[in-house]
Parts: structure tokens; C-alpha cells; sequence
């Protein structure tokens, strides 16, 4: 399933400027068939005008991925809430039923005085829930954009460590499969050390002989999982390794 919009980059132009007039208006012509479903002309593109298509394609269907994914996660915490406020409110129900109960038994003089509490008793009540639906959707929002930041950081942070390694030539290896032990780790490093930090950090390690694996101490370069134990990781901060 496709979005009905699309993102177009500036920093894609630089890709495409070497285009004509013509060669430009034939490639979006082409996109919008593909993102329509219909059936696009891409055997009959030039070799540059095809490499182009599928240079833009591939960052929308990886931008629709994103999308869908983002989407899930907010249907996923609109239900947990959902089930929560439903679970609160018949607790609160309960808790009510007994109390009156408690008091028929108990008996009253005044059957007027009954009325008028069971109605005051259905307000609050009233205004209980509709203060618990707002929480929790204040709530709602507040988890949802801790998690989107604390990926996006992580994100960066793997991001940032794959570069490295590619761009000075370091033994050491890129990171390609996040599990939980290693967002555990990354998110207790996130929460307490500035990036800029954990940028230096990281080209520290890069330039380490020791993490590169080439002292007598240490013979293979460190893996990423060592790395980012937080001592470790620390100790690196301070270069004291």
C-alpha cells in the first residue's frame, strides 16, 4: 500500500540535474504511473533515465515502509491505552457498586438525601472518566514521542558508527542487526551522554589501536556489543582504555 503523497529531497537534485527538460518530465511521469499501480514504460527508459527511476523509487518504498511502520506502532499504543482506560473504569465501577451497597445497607433516614448522592455520585463519576480519557491520551502522546526520539537517536548512533568504520578504514565492524540487549545498551548511553560525546567517542575508537586490535594486549579489534557496554564505553569517553 502505497501513501497517496510523496517526499521529493533537494539533495536528490544532485543526482538528477544531468537530466534534460524532456528526460526529467518523462522520469516523474514515470514515477506517478508506478506510485497509480499502472503499468510503467521502464524498458523502454535510457540506461541513465532507468537508473534514475529506480534511485527514486527505492527511497519512496523505503520512506512507505517507514510510514506503515510509524502508523503501526501509534494504532498499537492507541489500542494499549484504549484497553487500559477500559480496564480502569470498570475497576472504578466496581469499586463503586460496593460502596453503595455498603451504604443501602447500612440504611438512610432521609430517602431524598439517597437521591440526591446517587446523582452527585453519577457526576463525579462523570467527570472522572472524562479526566482519565484525557490523561490518558496526554500520556499517549508523551510515550509515543520519548520512543520515536530515543529510535531516532539510536538510529543516529548506529548510523554514525557504520560511517565511521567506512570512512577510516577501521577493523573493526559495521553494525547490521539491532536486537534488544544491544537498544538497551544504546538507550542507557543515549539518556546520559551528549551526542557531540559519543560522536568523539567514537572516532576515538576508530583511531584506537587497541580497539582496532593492533597492541600486544589485544591482537582482534573489539566488536560493537563491547564497545557499548557502558563502562567501556566510558572508559573510551575518557581514553583511558
Amino acid at each position: 500500500m502505497k501513501k497517496d503523497s510523496v517526499i521529493i529531497y533537494a539533495a536528490q537534485y544532485q543526482a538528477l540535474r544531468s537530466l534534460s527538460n524532456e528526460e526529467m518530465g518523462r522520469l516523474f511521469h514515470e514515477i506517478f504511473r508506478w506510485l497509480k499501480d499502472e503499468q510503467t514504460g521502464q524498458d523502454e527508459l535510457s540506461p541513465a533515465l532507468l537508473l534514475a527511476f529506480q534511485f527514486m523509487t527505492l527511497q519512496i518504498s523505503i520512506d512507505n515502509k517507514k510510514y506503515l511502520q510509524k502508523k503501526g506502532r501509534v494504532l498499537e499504543w492507541k489500542k494499549r491505552y484504549a484497553e487500559k482506560s477500559a480496564t480502569e473504569i470498570n475497576n472504578s465501577s466496581r469499586t463503586r457498586v460496593n460502596v453503595n451497597d455498603n451504604e443501602h445497607e447500612n440504611g438512610n433516614e432521609d430517602g431524598n438525601d439517597n437521591e440526591n448522592v446517587d446523582e452527585n455520585e453519577d457526576v463525579s463519576f462523570s467527570l472522572s472518566i472524562n479526566s482519565q480519557s484525557e490523561n490518558i491520551d496526554a500520556c499517549e502522546d508523551e510515550e509515543q514521542k520519548k520512543e520515536e526520539k530515543d529510535e531516532r537517536a539510536i538510529k543516529n548512533f548506529v548510523e554514525y558508527w557504520n560511517n565511521a568504520i567506512e570512512q577510516t578504514g577501521s577493523a573493526m565492524r559495521k553494525v547490521k542487526l539491532m536486537t534488544e540487549a544491544r537498544r538497551e545498551k544504546l538507550l542507557k548511553i543515549v539518556h546520559t551522554i551528549p551526542a557531540e560525546d559519543s560522536a568523539r567517542a567514537i572516532h576515538r575508537a576508530m583511531n584506537s589501536p587497541f580497539c582496532n586490535g593492533a597492541t600486544k594486549r589485544r591482537s582482534r579489534p573489539v566488536d560493537f556489543d563491547w564497545l557499548i557496554e557502558y563502562q567501556n564505553f566510558i572508559r573510551l569517553l575518557e581514553n583511558s582504555l
